[in-house]
C-alpha cells in the first residue's frame, strides 16, 4: 500500500506510513443512505394528530352552524328593519323579545306582574302609559274564522310613551292567560288597524288591535303586556267581557 503523503510502499495492512508516521487511510463521511419509502409513512400533520380530540369537531361544527343561523337571520329579518326607521325594533330589542318565549327565556330577567286591572284603565310604568281600552269577542275577524270550539278575542290597546326613551314591543310581548293559567299568543294579522312589532318614540303614542284565539266557554281570561324593555308584566281582566 502506497502511503498517500509521502508516497513510500508499505504493507498491504498496514495503518501507519513506515517512513512518515501518518495515518495511512482517511476517514471520510459517509453519506447517508436516503431511502424515499421511509417517507411515506411520516408527515408534519402526524404531531398535530396526536393531541387531536373528535369532540372539538362537533364543537366547531356546531358553532359554525349557529354562526350561519345567526347570520342568515340577521341578514333577512334584521337589516330590512332598520333601527332608525318609525315603528321598528332594535335588533338586541328584538332578539330578547324572540327569546322571550323560547327555551333561551332564562337570558332574559322576568318581568314583575302588576296587579290585574280592569278592561278600560291605564296603567304605568316607568312613563310609559298602557291602555287595554276594550275588548271583543266575536267567531270571525279580520276575513277568518275561529277554530271549532273557539273564538276570536280582540284587544283595542293604546300605548302612550311619555318617558325620554324609545320603546320597542314584539307582537308576543301581548298574550292570554287562560282559567288554567295557559298562555295563548296573538293571531299575526297584517292588516291596517291591527299591531305587530314596532318602536314607540318618546312623546308618541301607538294604538291598534291585537287578536286571539281563546277557547269559547273559557270566562276567566286575562289580557297582558310584558314588553322586554319595560321590566314589568302588566295585566287587564278580560273575564267578564
Amino acid at each position: 500500500m502506497k502511503c498517500w503523503h509521502c508516497e513510500a510502499q508499505n504493507l498491504r495492512h498496514s495503518s501507519i506510513c513506515w517512513a512518515c508516521g501518518i495515518q495511512l487511510q482517511r476517514q471520510s463521511r459517509r453519506a447517508t443512505s436516503f431511502q424515499p419509502e421511509a417517507m411515506r409513512h411520516y408527515t408534519t400533520a402526524t404531531v398535530a394528530m396526536r393531541g387531536h380530540r373528535a369532540w372539538l369537531d362537533g364543537v366547531v361544527l356546531l358553532s359554525t352552524i349557529l354562526f350561519g343561523l345567526l347570520l342568515g337571520y340577521f341578514v333577512a329579518d334584521v337589516l330590512p328593519n332598520r333601527e332608525g326607521a318609525v315603528g321598528t325594533a332594535s335588533p338586541m330589542e328584538r332578539l330578547n323579545a324572540a327569546l322571550t318565549d323560547t327555551p333561551f327565556s332564562f337570558l332574559v330577567p322576568s318581568a314583575r306582574s302588576m296587579p290585574i286591572r280592569p278592561i278600560g284603565e291605564a296603567q304605568s310604568v316607568n312613563s310609559l302609559v298602557t291602555q287595554v281600552a276594550q275588548v271583543r269577542r266575536a267567531k270571525s275577524e279580520a276575513g277568518r274564522e275561529a277554530p271549532a270550539n273557539a273564538q276570536f278575542l280582540t284587544a283595542t290597546v293604546v300605548i302612550d310613551n311619555q318617558s325620554a326613551r324609545p320603546l320597542a314591543y314584539n307582537l308576543n310581548d301581548f298574550k292570554v292567560r287562560d282559567s288554567r293559567g295557559r298562555s295563548i299568543t296573538p293571531q299575526a294579522i297584517n292588516s291596517a288597524g291591527w299591531l305587530s312589532s314596532g318602536r314607540v318614540a318618546p312623546g308618541q303614542n301607538v294604538q291598534g288591535a291585537v287578536t286571539f284565539a281563546v277557547p269559547e266557554s273559557d270566562t276567566g281570561l286575562h289580557v297582558t303586556f310584558a314588553p322586554a324593555g319595560l321590566g314589568a308584566q302588566l295585566r287587564w281582566d278580560a273575564s267578564g267581557q
